[in-house]
């Protein structure tokens, strides 16, 4: 897992039309390095998050 640069979350938020919250890691980058699979963290926002993984792109 790779932890979060500004450049991650510039492209996150681009692919997800709006600020990303509860990212705790990338799981896994395109071979052209754009975030595809994000670790989420299990409590967002004060309530538990359904998935440990959320595919993007």
């Amino acid at each position: 897992m790779t932890t979060l640069s500004q450049h991650d979350i510039d492209i996150i938020t681009a692919q997800l039309g709006r600020t990303p919250s509860g990212i705790s890691a990338i799981a896994h980058y395109s071979p052209n390095g754009i975030p595809q699979v994000l670790e989420m963290e299990t409590w967002v926002f004060e309530q538990p998050f359904p998935t440990p993984l959320l595919a993007v792109q």
